[in-house]
């Protein structure tokens, strides 16, 4: 057995894992009497190598292939462009897509027959071989012909399908998805036995990987290992923590907390009071930053939220004197320690409150030179044109601190009561588009229902007419062709059967009997499509069964001729028809064996019973007869309801307008049935006088020929005229005794 067919045994065996011995394994294979595609192409190039030239070489005489140069040329290219894991298929795919036309087409036919040429297991280096084989046989891909490696488990659907005898099969497996939906019993058993199955397949991993472990290889080994954990996790979740996985893949870091304008006025004084306790000189620090003026503490707010702060500030006065540049270099006494002059964040000298320890209430402003690119050079230029061009402190725009809603980049921070309207507001149009993309589907749905509906009622009208008409039999009806032969008779009434749906019927039941005379009648079932009125106007497929006006009565020929001869048939006959089903069906009397009465009275009587009411007596003197008859009868019928639908179509296809009444039905008939009348000219003529008996009341008064006149001028729908020959015979129809006029 070779390991493919094991595989494809081992796949439909329901246990998990049977171990079996490694040399029943993998015994050779028996060798296939067909040939492989391999010598089919090593045969193909030897037989052709002859016919290659310059230009390219052709296979079969079909195909015309590239030179072999260009394809090396093409091949190089592709080497650049694609990546070492792709597949050579793959490659030269992606590569011909790139070109427009046909010759992307023709360029990868040409590369893919030169690769199989190339490939071919007869012709290839052992090197080459062997190095593939080794790649594939140390590979993930041959752990399933190893002898003892399990079968994957089940999933819960295909338990649940096993449990329940359904195929596993596309389209079973969806009605078995369904039915789990509703069966909780039988998901939760399904559930159990996945479980089992998991169990099991775990412990035959472990075992496969303790007695295999030295004939493993590493990539081998880690795919085992690997499946055995996931296995592990998906039957023992708790004994593996969950670990919250971080967005992005990079470690969450610390928030910091953002910093005061206190924090900023700390920093730029890390010498005061550094002889103190550290909480006693934050109290002190504290007290002497709360009796700053506002302005000062904006400033510090301003300074410790603007991280491009420039390394120079300008220092005005209330008298707005010229400004001064500011060097970085800290004079003594100010209070700021000398080594924070070296740093890049913005620094505050000259300040009055931090230099006076009596706290004047100097007003001071304090203005970044990064916040003016204009003012850059000229604040750091010295002399007198630098004083000369520098602006009042007035002129220059107040500084705008950032609101607490905004980020640090200036983006407005939404609030959690807008975070969650737009939430609400999102859920509420997703609802929406999936209320509407759920009508629409169901519209769709009932639109295709309803088609089908429609079709099914055409083809009850036409094509399958002998199959929505039925034929209901009396037991009794059946009882009296018994004396014909067992088995003919049943062979013809299976073949009967065949094409019609006979019904007994209970003695007594339907027809009302009369002496020993047994009933029978057809009936038609039909398709009415009803529509309700919801608010899904759902399609409803219902039936109903319509009993036809044909009734056939089957009668002793002996009986049926006594009445005759008593000249009792017509009183018979008004009693046997007001028991019928259809007051005005058409009613056959069948009668069973020879009648032994004279043809003048039978003639005389039959003639009756056909113009007064609609009666019939049909004579069989054989079962086979018998049933030959209810078959044609049946037919007759079925086609007689095709021969109506199908007038009705043409009459409509051919343009004819509707018009409302009788009088324009038979007028219009009436003009069909007149030679060289037909068609354009009779619809013509029916539109311009849609009343006979008004044209009839014009002949009258005006005289035959001045309406022959008229009917001549009138034009059809292409422009033709009706007349003279027309018009007259329009005339002599309504005008004739006899009407031999119109077929001359």
């Amino acid at each position: 057995m070779s390991p493919k067919k094991h595989n494809n045994k081992r796949k439909h065996d329901s246990s998990t894992s049977a171990e079996s011995d490694e040399d029943e394994m993998f015994q050779d294979a028996p060798a296939s009497n067909h040939s492989s595609p391999s010598k089919l192409v090593a045969k193909r190039e030897s037989t052709d190598s002859d016919d290659s030239d310059e230009e390219g070489v052709q296979i079969k005489g079909k195909v015309q292939l590239i030179s072999p140069l260009e394809a090396v040329s093409h091949l190089e290219k592709i080497k650049e462009k694609c990546s070492g894991k792709d597949t050579m298929k793959n490659a030269i795919a992606a590569y011909c897509a790139e070109m427009k036309g046909d010759a992307g087409k023709e360029l990868q036919t040409s590369l893919t027959k030169y690769l199989h040429l190339a490939i071919q297991p007869a012709k290839l280096p052992f090197s080459t071989g062997s190095g593939m084989m080794n790649e594939y046989l140390s590979g993930v891909n041959a752990l399933k012909h190893f002898p003892g490696f399990p079968h994957k488990p089940k999933n819960l659907l295909f338990c649940y399908a096993a449990l329940n005898d359904i195929d596993n099969g596309l389209g079973m497996l969806k009605e078995a998805a369904d039915r789990m939906k509703a069966d909780d019993k039988g998901r939760k058993k399904a559930g159990k036995e996945a479980d089992k199955q998991k169990v099991a397949y775990l412990e035959n991993l472990q075992s496969f990987l303790d007695k295999h472990k030295d004939r493993l290889s590493e990539v081998q080994m880690k795919s085992v290992q690997k499946t055995i954990t996931r296995m592990d996790k998906a039957i023992h979740p708790e004994k593996y923590p969950k670990v919250e996985k971080v967005v992005g893949g990079a470690k969450k870091k610390a928030k910091k907390e953002p910093k005061s304008a206190f924090d900023h006025f700390v920093s730029l004084a890390p010498t005061l009071y550094a002889d103190l306790d550290p909480e006693k000189r934050l109290k002190k620090l504290r007290k002497k930053f709360d009796n700053l003026e506002d302005s000062v503490k904006d400033v510090h707010m301003i300074m410790n939220n603007n991280t491009s702060m420039a390394d120079e500030v300008i220092l005005l006065s209330d008298d707005e004197a010229p400004p001064t540049t500011v060097p970085s270099k800290v004079p003594k006494g100010s209070g700021i320690d000398r080594s924070t002059s070296s740093r890049a964040s913005p620094i505050i000298l000259g300040l009055s409150p931090l230099r006076s320890s009596s706290m004047r209430r100097d007003s001071t402003e304090v203005l970044t030179l990064s916040a003016s690119p204009s003012l850059t050079p000229r604040a750091r230029s010295t002399g007198a044109a630098a004083a000369a061009a520098a602006p009042p402190l007035r002129k220059w725009m107040p500084s705008v601190t950032k609101s607490s809603s905004e980020g640090g980049d200036g983006r407005k921070r939404k609030d959690k009561s807008e975070t969650e309207q737009e939430k609400k507001r999102k859920q509420e149009e997703r609802d929406q588009k999936k209320q509407e993309r759920d009508e629409r589907k169901a519209t769709e749905a009932n639109d295709k229902k309803r088609k089908a509906i429609e079709r099914e009622i055409s083809a009850s009208k036409k094509s399958k007419a002998e199959e929505f008409l039925y034929l209901r039999v009396g037991r009794e009806a059946m009882g009296l062709i018994q004396f014909m032969k067992k088995d003919e008779l049943e062979a013809r009434v299976e073949w009967w059967r065949k094409s019609v749906e006979a019904i007994e019927l209970e003695p007594g039941a339907g027809v009302e009997r009369v002496e020993s005379m047994i009933g029978s009648d057809f009936g038609r079932r039909t398709l009415p499509a009803l529509e309700c009125i919801g608010q899904q106007g759902i399609v409803v497929r219902l039936t109903a069964d319509i009993q036809e006006p044909v009734e056939v009565i089957v009668v002793d020929a002996v009986a049926l001729a006594a009445i005759i001869k008593a000249a009792d048939l017509e009183q018979h006959v008004i009693k046997l028809r007001s028991s019928l089903g259809v007051s005005n069906a058409l009613l056959v009397l069948l009668a069973n064996g020879k009648l032994n009465v004279k043809d003048s009275e039978r003639d005389a009587q039959a003639a009756v019973l056909h113009e007064r009411w609609k009666t019939q007596i049909r004579e069989v003197h054989t079962a086979n007869e018998a049933v030959l008859f209810l078959c044609q009868l049946h037919r007759a019928t079925a086609r007689l309801h095709m021969e109506r639908a199908e007038r009705i179509i043409v009459d409509v296809t051919k343009g004819q307008r509707d018009r409302v009444g009788l009088v324009a039905d038979w007028w219009g008939k009436m003009l069909e049935m007149i030679p060289r009348v037909k068609g354009i000219y009779a619809r013509a003529l029916a539109a311009a006088f849609p009343n006979p008996l008004a044209l009839m009341a014009r002949i009258d008064c005006e005289g035959a020929d001045t309406v022959e006149r008229a009917l001549a001028e009138v034009r059809t729908d292409i422009g033709k005229r009706i007349g003279n020959k027309r018009a007259r015979k329009v005339i002599e129809l309504l005008t004739t005794s006899d009407g031999m006029e119109l077929f001359t």
